[in-house]
């Protein structure tokens, strides 16, 4: 028996293991049911909820989000049932409870029908980009109040010159009439 393509299907299958495994990016697959509960998780994906991946299978994806966030849980829910996929930025909370931003791409994982059978969804962190784009927004606060303070220097200098001008033909005037 010629068993090249299986040893080709079976080095391909451990080039992707390995690649979604070792991706800086959560990655989580689940499976389609009334609640979506995770099969699969990868190391990054569980460490940025402070689990374990085996803590994480079987685990409701609801519990990965706090009640401010349920409803643009349920948007995003709705928008990947009727679109198939679904992509931005959306909470997420920790094992600790504590709440962090990030960045999400679900779609659709669909057997040989068509049907729906799981959700493939692939999440980034974002709070490091989230705290540099809220200190960018205070630099530039800071910039257009330096920017406003500056315009204010300039009216008052222009202000001054204009007023003094006048102010000191009027001072010679008195001074010559003296």
């Amino acid at each position: 028996w010629d068993i090249t393509e299986r040893k080709k299907a079976e080095e391909q299958i451990k080039r992707l293991s390995s690649a979604v495994e070792q991706s800086i990016d959560g990655i989580a697959v689940t499976i389609d049911d009334l609640e979506p509960k995770m099969v699969y998780v990868n190391d990054a994906f569980a460490r940025m909820h402070g689990y374990t991946p085996k803590d994480m299978i079987g685990m409701p994806i609801t519990k990965l989000h706090n009640e401010e966030q349920m409803s643009e849980y349920k948007t995003r829910i709705n928008q990947l049932i009727t679109e198939g996929s679904t992509e931005g930025e959306i909470g997420h909370v920790r094992k600790d409870g504590t709440a962090f931003p990030a960045y999400v791409s679900v779609s659709s994982l669909k057997n040989e029908e068509g049907k729906t059978i799981g959700y493939l969804g692939i999440v980034r962190d974002i709070t490091e980009s989230k705290q540099r784009e809220k200190e960018l927004n205070l630099y530039r606060e800071k910039m257009a109040r330096a920017e406003q303070l500056a315009s204010v220097g300039t009216l008052s200098a222009t202000l001054a010159h204009e007023l003094t001008q006048p102010l000191t033909v009027v001072n010679l005037s008195i001074e010559n009439a003296l």
